[in-house]
């Protein structure tokens, strides 16, 4: 049974997977950035939170821009930031994430805690996840992302 606000007839699974593949947050766009059509360049150094990072800024080939400040002593990303303009009515907004408490999970370290600041126009909305666990490389079944199975009848 598909949720209530849910849609499936104007929701096409396969086109909207297609259309998120440029999208920062479906996969690390730092990995393997040349294979996907990005630059990235080293801008410099900076000081956040007493750590001193190296801000990168890497550009998708899209045309996305999004900056990394990434700890100069271990090289964990402490923070990304990027404008995004696709929103409603094409207001721009800015998105800047912290990364923190990082654990390790299955002998690779990941952030446990992320704050995510949202800035659009006036408003200003911020959120925290904290992970509990993380498992690596489950198996998922064949049909998660099966799109008839949201279908209404």
């Amino acid at each position: 049974q598909a949720p209530e606000h849910f849609n499936a007839n104007t929701v096409l699974v396969n086109e909207l997977m297609a259309a998120m593949q440029t999208e920062f947050f479906l996969a690390p766009p730092l990995i393997n950035h040349l294979a996907k059509g990005s630059t990235a360049v080293l801008i410099g150094k900076d000081v956040i939170e007493d750590i001193t990072c190296y801000k990168l800024k890497l550009t998708s080939k899209e045309g996305k821009i999004i900056f990394y400040w990434i700890n100069k002593e271990d090289f964990i990303i402490i923070q990304s930031s990027f404008e995004n303009s696709e929103t409603v009515a094409n207001r721009k907004e800015s998105i800047l994430t912290r990364y923190y408490n990082y654990k390790p999970a299955d002998e690779i370290l990941f952030a446990h805690s992320i704050a995510i600041q949202m800035n659009r126009l006036k408003e200003n909305n911020a959120v925290e996840i904290l992970i509990n666990t993380i498992k690596i490389n489950l198996s998922v079944e064949a049909n998660f992302l099966n799109q008839n199975q949201y279908n209404q009848s």
